[in-house]
Protein backbone atom coordinates (compact mmCIF):
# COMPACT_ATOMS: atom_id res chain seq x y z
CA UNK A 1 0.00 0.00 0.00
CA UNK A 2 1.36 3.32 -0.65
CA UNK A 3 0.37 6.45 1.78
CA UNK A 4 0.34 10.91 1.05
CA UNK A 5 -0.32 12.72 3.59
CA UNK A 6 -2.78 15.30 2.77
CA UNK A 7 -2.67 19.26 4.19
CA UNK A 8 -4.01 18.61 7.94
CA UNK A 9 -2.02 15.39 8.40
CA UNK A 10 -4.76 13.24 6.85
CA UNK A 11 -3.68 10.49 5.17
CA UNK A 12 -4.85 8.60 1.93
CA UNK A 13 -3.95 5.12 1.34
CA UNK A 14 -4.25 3.50 -2.19
CA UNK A 15 -2.87 0.00 -3.54
CA UNK A 16 0.46 0.71 -5.17
CA UNK A 17 -0.82 -0.31 -8.38
CA UNK A 18 -3.86 2.66 -8.26
CA UNK A 19 -1.47 5.25 -7.11
CA UNK A 20 0.99 4.30 -9.82
CA UNK A 21 -1.92 5.00 -12.47
CA UNK A 22 -3.04 8.03 -10.71
CA UNK A 23 0.21 9.74 -10.24
CA UNK A 24 0.86 8.59 -14.16
CA UNK A 25 -2.90 10.16 -14.80
CA UNK A 26 -1.94 13.12 -13.25
CA UNK A 27 1.92 13.25 -14.58
CA UNK A 28 3.57 12.64 -11.53
CA UNK A 29 2.10 16.18 -10.21
CA UNK A 30 1.83 15.56 -6.23
CA UNK A 31 -0.07 19.06 -5.33
CA UNK A 32 -2.17 18.44 -8.19
CA UNK A 33 -3.03 14.79 -7.13
CA UNK A 34 -3.24 16.22 -3.20
CA UNK A 35 -5.83 19.23 -3.89
CA UNK A 36 -7.78 16.84 -6.32
CA UNK A 37 -8.11 14.42 -3.09
CA UNK A 38 -8.98 17.13 -1.02
CA UNK A 39 -11.94 18.34 -3.69
CA UNK A 40 -12.88 14.30 -3.71
CA UNK A 41 -13.09 14.36 0.09
CA UNK A 42 -15.01 17.37 -0.06
CA UNK A 43 -17.36 16.85 -2.49
CA UNK A 44 -18.27 12.86 -1.11
CA UNK A 45 -18.84 14.36 2.34
CA UNK A 46 -21.98 16.80 0.48
CA UNK A 47 -24.16 13.76 0.80
CA UNK A 48 -25.20 10.87 -1.65
CA UNK A 49 -28.50 10.41 -3.86
CA UNK A 50 -31.06 12.82 -2.19
CA UNK A 51 -28.91 14.79 -0.12
CA UNK A 52 -27.03 16.31 -2.84
CA UNK A 53 -28.56 19.83 -3.68
CA UNK A 54 -29.58 20.23 -7.10
CA UNK A 55 -28.85 23.69 -7.72
CA UNK A 56 -26.44 24.25 -10.39
CA UNK A 57 -23.69 25.57 -8.33
CA UNK A 58 -23.89 22.52 -6.16
CA UNK A 59 -23.91 20.27 -9.20
CA UNK A 60 -20.76 22.15 -11.02
CA UNK A 61 -18.99 22.01 -7.55
CA UNK A 62 -19.23 18.14 -7.45
CA UNK A 63 -18.42 17.38 -11.07
CA UNK A 64 -15.30 19.50 -10.86
CA UNK A 65 -14.60 17.36 -8.25
CA UNK A 66 -14.11 14.38 -10.72
CA UNK A 67 -13.02 16.66 -13.56
CA UNK A 68 -10.16 15.02 -15.95
CA UNK A 69 -10.65 11.11 -14.53
CA UNK A 70 -11.60 10.23 -17.55
CA UNK A 71 -9.00 11.93 -19.71
CA UNK A 72 -6.64 9.22 -19.56
CA UNK A 73 -9.21 7.13 -21.48
CA UNK A 74 -10.29 9.86 -24.13
CA UNK A 75 -9.10 13.14 -25.16
CA UNK A 76 -12.59 15.03 -25.46
CA UNK A 77 -13.12 15.79 -22.06
CA UNK A 78 -13.89 19.06 -21.65
CA UNK A 79 -13.61 21.50 -18.10
CA UNK A 80 -16.71 20.79 -15.79
CA UNK A 81 -17.13 24.78 -16.20
CA UNK A 82 -18.05 24.38 -19.89
CA UNK A 83 -21.10 22.33 -19.04
CA UNK A 84 -24.46 22.54 -18.05
CA UNK A 85 -24.91 20.09 -14.63
CA UNK A 86 -28.20 17.80 -13.54
CA UNK A 87 -29.36 15.62 -11.42
CA UNK A 88 -31.25 12.04 -12.60
CA UNK A 89 -32.48 10.17 -9.73
CA UNK A 90 -32.68 7.38 -12.46
CA UNK A 91 -30.42 7.42 -15.18
CA UNK A 92 -31.25 5.10 -17.44
CA UNK A 93 -28.55 2.33 -17.67
CA UNK A 94 -28.75 0.49 -20.73
CA UNK A 95 -27.38 4.26 -22.02
CA UNK A 96 -24.05 3.10 -20.60
CA UNK A 97 -23.84 -0.72 -21.67
CA UNK A 98 -21.73 0.31 -24.64
CA UNK A 99 -19.11 1.49 -22.92
CA UNK A 100 -17.41 -2.35 -22.22
CA UNK A 101 -16.91 -4.60 -24.93
CA UNK A 102 -19.85 -6.79 -25.11
CA UNK A 103 -22.08 -4.79 -23.31
CA UNK A 104 -23.76 -6.68 -19.73
CA UNK A 105 -21.56 -9.58 -20.43
CA UNK A 106 -18.52 -7.15 -20.36
CA UNK A 107 -19.64 -5.26 -17.52
CA UNK A 108 -19.96 -8.32 -15.60
CA UNK A 109 -16.54 -10.13 -16.21
CA UNK A 110 -14.99 -6.14 -15.67
CA UNK A 111 -16.44 -6.10 -12.31
CA UNK A 112 -15.43 -9.72 -11.33
CA UNK A 113 -11.55 -8.87 -12.69
CA UNK A 114 -12.05 -5.76 -10.63
CA UNK A 115 -13.06 -7.00 -7.69
CA UNK A 116 -10.44 -10.10 -7.68
CA UNK A 117 -7.83 -7.15 -7.82
CA UNK A 118 -8.66 -4.88 -5.26
CA UNK A 119 -8.96 -8.47 -2.84
CA UNK A 120 -6.06 -9.15 -4.10
CA UNK A 121 -4.17 -6.07 -3.37
CA UNK A 122 -5.56 -5.91 -0.10
CA UNK A 123 -9.03 -4.14 -0.19
CA UNK A 124 -12.23 -5.96 0.36
CA UNK A 125 -13.06 -5.65 -3.38
CA UNK A 126 -16.30 -4.51 -4.56
CA UNK A 127 -18.92 -7.30 -3.42
CA UNK A 128 -21.02 -5.17 -1.03
CA UNK A 129 -21.87 -2.87 -3.81
CA UNK A 130 -24.26 -5.85 -4.79
CA UNK A 131 -25.33 -6.27 -1.55
CA UNK A 132 -26.31 -2.54 -0.92
CA UNK A 133 -28.27 0.06 -2.47
CA UNK A 134 -25.94 2.58 -4.41
CA UNK A 135 -26.77 6.10 -2.65
CA UNK A 136 -23.63 7.97 -4.43
CA UNK A 137 -24.46 9.53 -7.72
CA UNK A 138 -22.01 8.45 -10.64
CA UNK A 139 -20.77 11.52 -12.96
CA UNK A 140 -21.05 11.37 -15.64
CA UNK A 141 -20.62 13.58 -19.16
CA UNK A 142 -22.93 13.01 -22.17
CA UNK A 143 -20.73 14.31 -25.10
CA UNK A 144 -23.11 15.53 -28.57
CA UNK A 145 -22.04 12.64 -30.37
CA UNK A 146 -24.44 10.59 -28.00
CA UNK A 147 -20.86 8.89 -26.33
CA UNK A 148 -20.97 9.20 -22.13
CA UNK A 149 -17.60 9.60 -20.01
CA UNK A 150 -17.46 8.18 -16.78
CA UNK A 151 -16.24 11.01 -14.75
CA UNK A 152 -16.48 8.82 -11.71
CA UNK A 153 -18.65 5.76 -10.57
CA UNK A 154 -17.61 2.55 -12.85
CA UNK A 155 -17.10 0.21 -9.47
CA UNK A 156 -21.16 1.75 -8.56
CA UNK A 157 -22.17 1.60 -12.31
CA UNK A 158 -20.71 -2.06 -13.11
CA UNK A 159 -22.68 -3.01 -9.49
CA UNK A 160 -25.95 -1.91 -10.80
CA UNK A 161 -25.15 -3.93 -14.10
CA UNK A 162 -24.34 -7.08 -12.51
CA UNK A 163 -27.66 -6.77 -9.84
CA UNK A 164 -30.00 -6.29 -13.33
CA UNK A 165 -30.88 -2.76 -12.05
CA UNK A 166 -32.25 -0.41 -14.62
CA UNK A 167 -31.13 2.37 -13.37
CA UNK A 168 -28.44 4.64 -11.22
CA UNK A 169 -28.46 8.28 -9.87
CA UNK A 170 -26.23 10.16 -11.50
CA UNK A 171 -24.93 13.58 -11.68
CA UNK A 172 -24.86 14.36 -15.84
CA UNK A 173 -23.18 17.10 -17.36
CA UNK A 174 -23.76 17.85 -21.27
CA UNK A 175 -21.61 20.80 -23.02
CA UNK A 176 -23.17 24.30 -22.95
CA UNK A 177 -24.91 25.22 -25.93
CA UNK A 178 -22.87 28.05 -27.17
CA UNK A 179 -19.64 25.55 -27.16
CA UNK A 180 -21.69 22.61 -29.84
CA UNK A 181 -20.78 23.22 -32.78
CA UNK A 182 -23.55 24.60 -35.02
CA UNK A 183 -25.46 23.07 -38.09
CA UNK A 184 -24.33 24.31 -41.70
Amino acid sequence: MAEITLPGDDVLTWPHHVLADILARDEGDIPDLIDRAAKQREALASGGLGELPGDPESLLSYAKAWEGCAARYDESDIPAEDADWRLESEYPIDALLALMEDGKAGWIEWFRTENTWAREDGRNGYADLLLEEIEEEVVLLELEDGRVDVWDGWHRLGAQIVKGELTIGAVVGTPKPELKPTPR
